[in-house]
């Protein structure tokens, strides 16, 4: 998978020309005429924003909902730089309007819809109106026998698209073409059957009209032709659309659901409700058909438009993750209603992990940071917000059933502006109480302040200033950093050089690039005396990314003595148990192994999973139900649908030390570890595979793993979703910490000689052969010279095995004339209680 680092750009990007970082419009929502109902479509002529739905009244932004009404019946223009209506276009119509469309010279507006009559004059579903007055053009008079869902026209055609079988006295099957002058019948007539057209667009240069919808065939073809085709304008007949080889959405539950152009390229986007279609997001493709990008985010896209430089839509995307973006969320998915990709290529997408359509290596856009914020309606009863949009080079305008965009009232209707003519006044988000630090002294002299990254919903980077004991003048510290309303990293520093039992107090502010700020509540902190253990220095000098102690005396914040990525525990996590680490005060946490995931502890910013890391925990347990230790999943809540990097313990009392890169690849210790003793367990996952350690030791390893599953997610600590056992763990832990590089087996058995214990490590045999063979590091070396039923491994291992079958000791060996204890002869004398997965060649001499 090839996905774009983090430049989601705004409107404010640090290269406004790079074509993954275009300038987007503000995310101010600006002062915008009202309507009572719901928008369709709308389409820009000039400085005219032309728009259709189904309401009856419109007022005046900031008007309460059914103030200062005035009557407009299915269709209204406003001014496109004030957002007020325009009066003197009235049009009075008796059924809702589905799509509006404007001649290319702007001297006409083709509405088509469920109307029969407009301003009393017979219009069957299709009319055009004059654009200022909104007077029927009488001249045009066609007609249809059901719904027109979509028009586009040149300026002597009108395109037509709908779920009627008849045009005028003429079959024409959901698709049709018009003359511009009377509204008479052309020979255009693609066909299309199994379903109906939604939408629309013709070329610029009026040669060709791609076709989009629910349809099954169009010109008896099925390929191109499944709910998506392009055909010749003057003849209707197919043309070659290779897009059509990949994007296929078509029958009763999915359907294309817009087309549009920006002149050299045609956007189009889709919903999918079950079988029939692959496409939620939406694609880019060249007139002849060459796709040029696809964006699978998941959640159906109504509408999209481009403003020259980058894709706005229309919808409710859940999750975006294949290109780079936001998670699903849990327990809920958050919708983003409004989003905005470039117009460029930038990536490629990766690999879908939750059983939609798998686009995986398409060419896709980046997902840019602009993200206002729509509520749901209720008009319509379908839990929508937008359902429309349309752009020029300076204005991008939406319409659905919202009622409040950013938190205020605006129902309907509503504009963004390029930087140079909004307010630019959407700053950080949170302030105050919301924007507090995290501030703790793990270390004599010194107070560590964390905080959760602030969030701007058109601003990627913000600067923070981390104010001491009130100079607000002054910071201690400055930085700048990457965030957006989905992915809020942890961030911090330490500040040191403090005195032990002094009290300091500390504040944060975030600022955007355009200079709106907001500054945090203050906290206070003494500062302790307390030195760091053995084992604590040990763990330090390796270079952990986190680690989680455990050893909090009460409270639900676990701090990261390495990071600044502290967790939260659930109720279920109890403080103050003995802890694993002799000679050290700090203690461990007992997690409760409840099944309503309360005995967990989680971190809070999502995180890229790592592809090398290290995982090492102490844990103690008598428990038979099994349960995670610790793992990553895509969920800090509830039970991940996406999770692996993790150590569990299975029913049998073996823990597992599991990864996921296209399947589970997992490594098991030898022998049960329930005994209500603590243990030390270390995973590994690097360039040269996988490796599990077990107090001290590696009891197993495997060269064929070098991956994990790639997603977004977060650190777990005693429950998630498992692959054997049972998901949440009762028992105690204690130490966990996680490293950017595998662990080697010095560095394990130093931490496990730190915790007060006696190393493990095999030390070499005293003769040159034997030195010579555990010098070579060899997975298992039997030496064959036991007494007993037990083989031991002279292997930096140390893993032995058991005689069985019909075997002798004590026989002269090879390489010494006197052996103090001979080799055995054997028919079948010694199996290994290594992992089978071990692949490190081994040795008998």
């Amino acid at each position: 998978m090839t996905v774009a680092e983090s430049a989601f750009a705004d409107t404010a990007p640090a290269d406004p020309t790079a074509p993954s970082s275009p300038a987007t419009v503000s995310a101010d929502a600006l002062p915008t005429v009202q309507i009572n109902g719901v928008v369709w479509s709308q389409t820009i002529v000039g400085n005219t924003v032309y728009a259709g739905g189904d309401f009856t009244t419109a007022q005046p932004a900031g008007s309460a909902a059914g103030a200062n009404t005035v009557s407009r019946t299915y269709v209204l223009s406003y001014n496109l730089t004030t957002g007020v209506l325009n009066t003197a276009f009235a049009p009075v119509l008796n059924g809702q309007v589905k799509s509006v469309a404007a001649s290319p010279d702007g001297s006409r507006i083709y509405i088509g819809g469920q109307f029969t009559t407009v301003n009393g004059v017979n219009r069957y579903r299709i009319a055009a109106l004059d654009p200022t007055t909104g007077a029927v053009i009488t001249t045009f008079n066609a007609g249809t026998n059901a719904t027109v869902n979509a028009i586009t026209a040149t300026n002597s055609t009108v395109f037509l698209g709908g779920a009627f079988s008849s045009v005028g006295k003429d079959v024409r099957n959901k698709v049709a073409a018009v003359t511009a002058a009377t509204g008479s019948n052309t020979a255009f007539d693609p066909n299309a059957q199994g379903g109906s057209v939604t939408a629309l667009v013709v070329s610029p240069d009026g040669s060709k009209v791609i076709v989009g919808g629910n349809f099954t065939t169009l010109g008896g073809s099925s390929n191109p032709g499944y709910g998506l085709g392009e055909v010749d304008a003057n003849s209707g007949a197919m043309l070659p659309y290779p897009v059509n080889n990949l994007i296929r959405n078509g029958g009763s539950q999915s359907s294309i659901e817009s087309l549009s152009t920006d002149g050299d390229s045609v956007y189009g986007s889709g919903y999918v409700y079950g079988s029939g279609g692959n496409l939620e997001g939406s694609f880019r493709s060249d007139w002849n058909g060459n796709l040029t990008w696809v964006e699978d985010c998941h959640g159906d896209t109504y509408s999209q438009a481009s403003n020259g430089t980058a894709l706005y839509v229309a919808g409710h995307p859940h999750y975006c993750g294949n290109i780079g973006g936001f998670q699903n969320t849990s327990p809920s998915w958050t919708f983003h209603r409004a989003i905005a990709f470039s117009k460029a290529a930038t990536q490629t997408i990766g690999t879908d992990p939750g059983g939609y359509y798998n686009f995986a290596g398409t060419p896709a856009p980046t997902l840019l940071n602009w993200y206002p914020d729509f509520n749901v309606g209720t008009y319509t009863g379908q839990s929508q917000g937008p359902w429309s949009v349309a752009a020029n080079s300076n204005y991008v305008v939406y319409g659905g059933e919202f009622t409040t965009v950013n938190g205020v009232r605006q129902q309907g209707l509503v504009r963004f502006a390029v930087r140079a003519l909004a307010p630019n006044k959407m700053g950080p988000l949170y302030s105050g109480g919301t924007f507090k630090p995290s501030v703790v002294s793990l270390a004599s002299g010194t107070a560590r302040v964390s905080w959760t990254a602030n969030a701007d919903r058109d601003n990627e980077n913000l600067t923070y200033n981390v104010y001491r004991n009130g100079n607000l003048t002054t910071p201690v510290y400055t930085t700048t950093a990457a965030s957006s309303v989905w992915n809020q990293p942890a961030m911090g520093f330490t500040d040191t050089g403090l005195t032990p039992g002094a009290t300091y107090s500390y504040r944060i502010r975030a600022t955007d690039p355009l200079g709106n700020t907001v500054i945090g509540d203050g906290v206070s902190v003494t500062v302790t005396s307390a030195t760091p253990s053995t084992y604590s220095s040990a763990v330090s000098a390796d270079t952990p990314t986190d680690f989680w102690r455990l050893g909090e005396a009460s409270g639900s914040t676990v701090y990261d003595w390495a990071g600044y990525s502290d967790q939260i525990a659930g109720s279920g996590v109890t403080r103050g148990t003995a802890g694993a680490i002799g000679g050290d005060s700090n203690t461990a946490s007992t997690f409760s192994g409840a099944s309503d995931a309360s005995g967990i502890s989680a971190t809070q910013s999502l995180i890229d999973g790592p592809q090398v890391f290290s995982i090492e925990a102490w844990f103690k347990t008598t428990t038979t139900a099994g349960g995670k230790i610790v793992g990553f999943g895509n969920a800090n809540t509830g039970n991940s649908s996406n999770y692996d990097r993790h150590i569990y313990m299975d029913t049998s009392g073996n823990v597992n030390f599991g990864v996921y890169p296209g399947s589970s690849r997992v490594l098991t210790s030898p022998t049960a570890l329930n005994d209500g003793q603590w243990h030390q367990v270390v995973g590994t996952l690097g360039p040269t595979g996988m490796q599990l350690f077990v107090d001290g030791i590696r009891v197993g390893n495997r060269t064929d793993t070098t991956s994990a599953q790639p997603y977004q997610g977060y650190w777990r600590i005693g429950g998630d979703s498992s692959w054997s056992g049972g998901n949440y763990f009762a028992g105690a832990i204690d130490d966990v910490s996680i490293y950017s590089q595998p662990l080697s087996k010095q560095q394990v058995d130093a931490h496990w000689v730190a915790s007060g214990r006696t190393s493990k490590l095999p030390q070499p045999p005293a003769d040159n052969y034997g030195n010579r063979i555990f010098t070579d590091a060899p997975s298992l070396y039997w030496r064959l010279d036991d007494s007993g039923s037990t083989a031991a491994d002279s292997s930096p291992s140390a893993a032995p095995g058991n005689y069985f079958g019909g075997y002798t000791q004590g026989l002269l060996g090879h390489w010494r004339t006197t052996p103090t204890r001979p080799p055995c002869s054997m028919a079948r004398a010694a199996e290994s209680r290594a992992p089978s997965s071990t692949t490190t060649p081994r040795s008998t001499r």
